[in-house]
């Protein structure tokens, strides 16, 4: 399951992640450095296994939906919270920074103040336009993890052209 695809010039990696259905996240790699973005995810090992295993980490981006009072829905919907996103940044060895992102729209305050008070300074969020990710916020954290411009806008240009295949 785990076979890469090249999209302009960058290899996406599919990585089997916990989810109620079938789900992917993925190992984004320009031959310089990698992203991982977690997709939908509930607690997961291989995520961190891959995460742990790529070479030139320079961020992680991660599911985390619910806020703690609401655990329960997380753990049957396949996703996390931020006490459980601290418990899986525990299996993550390199110190990058980890972008949060797919909040639920009632749960957005909550889940800004419990990842507040986990007091890591490497947490911050990707935020959501209608759609899905922004591209803008994505451009932004990659920018912050050190990518070029150039590299950048070929992440850019990667993650369009496979939100446009996926819509198909």
């Amino acid at each position: 399951a785990e076979v890469p695809i090249e999209i302009e010039g960058l290899r996406l990696t599919p990585i089997p992640v916990d989810h109620p259905v079938p789900t992917f996240g993925f190992l984004i790699e320009d031959g310089r450095s990698a992203l991982v973005w977690s997709s939908d995810t509930g607690p997961t090992k291989r995520l961190w296994e891959v995460a742990n295993a790529a070479a030139e980490l320079r961020g992680v981006w991660v599911d985390v939906s619910f806020e703690n009072a609401l655990q329960p829905i997380a753990d049957v919907s396949g996703h996390l919270t931020p006490q459980t996103l601290a418990a899986q940044l525990k299996q993550l060895e390199a110190d990058v920074p980890v972008a949060l992102h797919h909040l639920k729209p009632p749960s957005i305050a909550r889940i800004r103040d419990e990842v507040a008070a986990l007091g890591q300074s490497r947490l911050g969020f990707l935020e959501r336009r209608g759609d899905g990710l922004g591209l803008r916020h994505v451009s932004r954290f990659a920018e912050e993890t050190g990518l070029s411009v150039a590299r950048r806008q070929r992440l850019i240009g990667a993650l369009e052209s496979f939100g446009a295949a996926c819509r198909q």
